[in-house]
């Protein structure tokens, strides 16, 4: 699956405040709705906004607090300014940061340690508004990517429609699963995995034997 969810197939984007959510007991509720929902209750990974593109600061925060959170970097080098280079750490993805969390331990952040952190938004099953989470399967797929040698960070926009459903069945990335398709100025097929308007990874090019196809989704 490509999509973020919250027990939900849509991954449309919502504008919506924080002054709208609140979570108690791990129930979240909506102002200015006379209904209240109910998130999955295990911790997931939640794609949260942040703002000024202070991702890394952020991140660093909750491992200060002992919660896991991503980010996409890669080494860049950069020149000093008094002549010579150096390796630095930056962002690829920039004012997003996922967290692995309850809701109600994302809400107790966001409310008394980190302010900027914003929920991203999407549809419920019944088009209600619901914070957004990332399926733990293709989070992970997705942080081995990020992590592999070679990694290429790609349009979120990628057509995808032309490529398939593919399993790697070798290597250091053996087990991902993403859309195995050629990318933009490149003949060899790469596989990648998308987190639905967020972020878009592709592995180094994989021939097909190195590959399974995997059945179509409903």
């Amino acid at each position: 699956m490509n999509t973020t969810k919250n027990s939900a197939k849509s991954n449309e984007k919502m504008a919506l405040s924080d002054a709208d959510v609140s979570v108690s007991d791990g129930v979240v509720s909506m102002s200015g709705e006379n209904k209240t929902l109910h998130p999955h209750p295990t911790t997931e990974w939640y794609v949260m906004r942040v703002t000024y593109q202070r991702e890394l600061v952020a991140q660093r925060l909750l491992d200060g607090m002992g919660v896991k959170s991503f980010v996409p970097t890669m080494k860049v080098k950069r020149r000093k300014s008094g002549g010579g280079t150096y390796w630095r750490e930056e962002a690829k993805v920039h004012n997003y940061i996922f967290v692995y969390a309850t809701l109600p331990d994302i809400q107790n952040i966001k409310t008394t340690k980190i302010t900027y952190l914003r929920y991203m938004m999407g549809k419920g099953d019944d088009g209600h508004p619901v914070p957004q989470y990332v399926p733990q399967k293709q989070m992970e797929d997705f942080m081995a990517v990020c992590r592999s040698e070679g990694a290429t960070y790609l349009d979120t926009e990628i057509d995808l429609r032309k490529g398939d459903r593919v399993r790697i069945v070798g290597g250091p990335l053996k087990g991902v699963e993403g859309v195995y398709t050629k990318t933009s100025g490149r003949h060899e097929r790469r596989v990648v995995v998308r987190i639905e308007g967020v972020a878009a990874v592709a592995t180094i090019a994989f021939p097909a034997s190195e590959v399974e196809k995997l059945e179509k989704e409903n």
